[in-house]
């Protein structure tokens, strides 16, 4: 070919193909948009979902705090029956002590 290129034809099997090719990436181009593109929340929206996840987040906390607060309250009345109980035998000793020591 005495450097000349060769013309740039299309071959028998690209230009059967090409219609079909044309009707595919239409096709696939619509079916991409279709997932591609979903409705943009609306300010509303937005602000609602907001807002339902800081009352979630404010709900958890109270529930924590007050389940926390009723083992702690359970705690001390456990712990405060003990101490009675030991004071209670305390002073039972020390009445038997009196009454067995008539010097005292």
């Amino acid at each position: 070919m005495n450097g000349q290129k060769a013309p740039l034809l299309p071959s028998d099997s690209t230009i059967l193909m090409a219609p079909v090719a044309v009707a595919a990436l239409s096709t696939m181009s619509a079916f991409m948009d279709q997932d591609i593109k979903t409705p943009k929340p609306s300010g509303t929206a937005k602000l609602d979902a907001t807002t339902e996840a800081a009352y979630a987040i404010i709900d958890k906390r109270v529930l924590d705090r007050e389940s926390k607060t009723a083992k702690l309250s359970a705690l001390r009345l456990e712990k405060d029956a003990v101490e009675r109980a030991a004071n209670a035998s305390k002073s039972a000793t020390k009445l038997k002590r009196k009454k067995a020591d008539p010097v005292a």
